[in-house]
């Protein structure tokens, strides 16, 4: 019993770890999509329709990658 809760212990810090990764890297991603849309839309490059289909499709990208890491969990716990 001892050894089953480290290693659910273990399993939890580490997913939670990962957790914590993805979403600084999705938040980074979603921050630069958004920069790099405002300083191409300033420049006249790219319309604000064009910046809003980009955000959305990353908001998409890390909706996924937060399922894929809650069913991870799911995995982990079977």
């Amino acid at each position: 019993l001892v050894d089953s809760i480290a290693t659910s212990g273990r399993q939890q810090r580490y997913l939670t770890s990962l957790t914590i990764a993805l979403s600084v890297m999705n938040g980074a991603l979603l921050a630069g999509g958004g920069l790099l849309g405002v300083w191409l839309w300033s420049r006249g490059q790219v319309s604000a329709g064009d910046i809003a289909a980009v955000l959305a499709l990353l908001v998409q990208v890390h909706a996924l990658a937060r399922t894929t890491v809650h069913n991870l969990g799911d995995v982990y716990d079977a």
